[in-house]
């Protein structure tokens, strides 16, 4: 899996640019750079995103590349994950653009919390179990 991996971290491997891009934008305080920079940062998560939701449906469709242990599940509804990080980034590219490129900053910013939050997957991991945990006690 590592060599599937390296192949599709490309646009991992572009995001110091646009974040170079935005900060001088918005640093030099130029409201029409800072939209483009915005847009353009948009683009390059979204297209990291699109990377792992092809690699998401790699691994579906061919449960041969899984380790031992990895459910079979597990990769299908990831794709979710990916699907909501392009639908965020896109929407990220569009607000910052019409609105405010502070709002798309916002919500990049959000994004690694929410891929940190669901590291484990969207129905697995601390975080879900302790919610379930604390959900589930009597009051």
């Amino acid at each position: 899996m590592a060599q599937l991996d390296e192949k599709y971290d490309v646009a991992l491997a572009v995001i110091p640019f646009p974040t170079a891009v935005i900060s001088r934008a918005l640093i030099e305080g130029n409201w029409f750079d800072a939209r483009v920079a915005a847009a353009f940062y948009a683009l390059i998560g979204g297209a990291m995103c699109l990377s792992w939701l092809y690699l998401f449906h790699i691994l579906s469709i061919h449960p041969l590349l899984l380790e031992r242990g990895v459910e079979p599940g597990f990769f299908p509804a990831e794709r979710i994950r990916a699907v909501i990080g392009i639908a965020l980034y896109g929407a990220a590219g569009v607000l910052g653009w019409v609105l405010s490129p502070m709002l798309a900053l916002a919500i990049f910013f959000a994004l690694p919390v929410f891929y940190g939050a669901t590291s484990e997957g969207l129905t697995e991991g601390n975080l879900l179990r302790a919610r379930l945990r604390k959900s589930s006690r009597p009051h």
